[in-house]
């Protein structure tokens, strides 16, 4: 039981990148238009998509913390997943500079949160998947 937990709660963590491209991508070209009519309902999107980047990035440090120690390719999996969302925010932020795509004010501030969040993910979460790993490893050559 506990092995098909742990299989689950790994392919959750390591899906996690995909499963924000997804949206990602959903939300700036798959026709993503939420009325917003109300101060109201533009909070609630933007708590939405506040909620969503923690979780994106709860999940992905979660991820980093419980990497067995001395699998570099899981680690190296893990951080090519991160670059799938960075690479897509990039993407959506360049048409949105060059105007081949304009986003809303909400939609670019959608931008701003989901990217930020990459580029943490990717740089942050890499820095410190690398000390956890060369402390590991120090760890285990002391002993």
């Amino acid at each position: 039981m506990m092995r098909i937990i742990g299989t689950i709660a790994l392919i959750v963590r390591e899906s996690s990148s995909l499963i924000f491209a997804a949206l990602i991508w959903f939300v700036f070209w798959g026709g993503y238009a939420p009325a917003l009519d109300t101060p109201e309902q533009t909070f609630n999107l933007a708590v939405l998509a506040g909620l969503i980047a923690i979780g994106y990035y709860s999940l992905q440090a979660l991820a980093v913390v419980n990497q067995p120690v001395g699998q570099e390719t899981r680690f190296l999996v893990d951080i090519m997943l991160s670059l799938v969302p960075l690479a897509l925010v990039g993407y959506a932020a360049v048409q949105h500079f060059n105007g081949a795509s304009e986003l809303p004010y909400h939609l670019a501030g959608i931008l701003w949160l989901f990217g930020t969040v990459a580029v943490a993910d990717v740089v942050i979460n890499t820095w410190m998947g690398l000390k956890l790993n060369k402390l590991a490893s120090d760890m285990v050559i002391m002993k």
